[in-house]
């Protein structure tokens, strides 16, 4: 995105991660998630304002620390539970807000997500259900102000065939901060915006 509107720009970035990945493709999942997730993040300019930067630094800081203190920083997804596979519209996790409700504003989130891909990355998309349906939310690993978001709980890595070299797991939302991206029930329609690109 720091060559947004440069003619060629995707078709360079298309190139190189075509080179990339013939020697590793594990390392495409997390490399493409954090670049597609900015059009759903400038949703909401004032979660953009604090992760976009990080998010298209050009570098990989690999430390576990609150996200204003990295060089470089990287976003995950998760969206689907047990029961409803793809349909992401029969998940049952839920978003209350801590204040005031709205784009931008926090929500303690409950509820558990059978796939999570990349979780050793910063922060996370995920969807859940607000009073107005179903809704985008980043949950980061630390919270604002420094301390860990220990609602946000890795219940298992998952086993699985083919690639290895890049982690999926289980998470758990016990109360978990996070912030809407996006308007309230349009969380399908926000974080397609990650998933187009």
């Amino acid at each position: 995105w720091r060559h947004r509107g440069e003619k060629g720009a995707h078709v360079v970035r298309a190139a190189l991660g075509y080179m990339q990945y013939q020697a590793d493709y594990g390392v495409s999942c997390p490399i493409t998630m954090t670049f597609a997730c900015v059009p759903a993040l400038e949703e909401t300019p004032s979660v953009a304002a604090d992760w976009v930067g990080p998010l298209t630094s050009g570098v990989y800081d690999a430390r576990d620390i609150p996200v204003h203190a990295k060089k470089g920083a990287t976003l995950g997804m998760s969206m689907t539970e047990k029961q409803g596979g793809s349909d992401v519209r029969a998940n049952t996790t839920r978003a209350v807000p801590l204040g005031a409700h709205g784009p931008g504003e926090q929500y303690a989130i409950t509820g558990h997500k059978w796939f999570t891909s990349a979780p050793m990355c910063d922060g996370f998309l995920t969807l859940a259900h607000t009073e107005e349906g179903v809704s985008c939310f980043l949950i980061p690993r630390w919270l604002p102000d420094g301390s860990r978001n220990v609602g946000f709980k890795v219940m298992r890595l998952k086993e699985k065939m083919g690639d290895k070299s890049n982690a999926s797991s289980e998470v758990e939302y016990d109360n978990a901060w996070g912030v809407m991206v996006g308007e309230p029930g349009r969380g399908v329609p926000t974080i397609l915006e990650m998933v187009v690109h």
